[in-house]
C-alpha cells in the first residue's frame, strides 16, 4: 500500500516535472545544468561498499573531493559563470547544491587556496589577458568590465597580485 503511494506520489512528480520542463527553457536549462553534480536519489547515510553488479562510475555523480570540485571548476569555466560580477559564493552554491562551507573548502584544498572571491578573480584576469590577447585595442575599463570586475581600481589589485604586474605592463609585455 505504502509503495503504491509513494510511487504514484513519484509518477505525479515526474509528470509535473515534464510538463514544467517543456514549458519553461530556463528551467530545463537550470535543471541541466545541475545534473551532473546532483544525485539523482539522496545518498544513504552510510555509504555502503559498491558491488560488482552495481552501474559504473560515470552513471553516478562524482563523490570524492577532487572530482566534486573538478565537476564545479569546469561549469564555472564551461559556462563562463565568472565573467557575472554578482557570481560569488551563493552562485556557487546554487550550480552545485553544495552548502558554502564546503564550496569553500573545496576551493581551499583543489582551487589554487584563498577564498571563493580570490578563486573566482583569478579565473576574471585570466580572462582578461585572454581578451587583452584577442582585442588590442580595448581599454582597460572595457577589459575590467567585461571580465566581472567593475571597479579599476581592484581590476588592477587583482591583475597585479595575480601576474606581478599592473595590466598596462603585461599588455605591453604581450605586445
Amino acid at each position: 500500500m505504502l509503495t503504491a503511494l509513494l510511487s504514484a506520489l513519484l509518477l505525479a512528480a515526474l509528470a509535473a516535472i515534464a510538463y514544467l520542463l517543456g514549458q519553461n527553457r530556463a528551467l530545463r536549462r537550470r535543471l541541466a545544468l545541475l545534473s551532473p553534480l546532483l544525485p539523482i536519489t539522496p545518498a544513504p547515510a552510510v555509504s555502503p561498499q559498491p558491488s560488482p553488479s552495481s552501474s559504473s562510475p560515470t552513471d553516478q555523480p562524482p563523490t570524492d573531493s577532487a572530482a566534486v570540485f573538478e565537476a564545479l571548476n569546469r561549469r564555472v569555466n564551461d559556462e563562463r559563470l565568472f565573467l557575472d560580477p554578482n557570481f560569488g559564493r551563493e552562485g556557487l552554491c546554487a550550480v552545485s547544491g553544495l552548502q558554502k562551507e564546503r564550496i569553500g573548502e573545496l576551493i581551499r584544498l583543489y582551487g589554487g587556496g584563498g577564498n571563493v572571491q580570490t578563486y573566482l578573480n583569478r579565473k576574471r584576469v585570466a580572462y582578461a589577458v585572454t581578451l587583452m590577447l584577442q582585442h588590442p585595442n580595448y581599454s582597460m575599463e572595457a577589459i575590467a568590465a567585461e571580465c566581472g570586475i567593475g571597479n579599476l581600481s581592484t581590476f588592477y589589485r587583482v591583475f597585479k597580485q595575480a601576474y606581478g604586474a599592473s595590466p598596462n605592463e603585461y599588455r605591453k609585455k604581450l605586445a
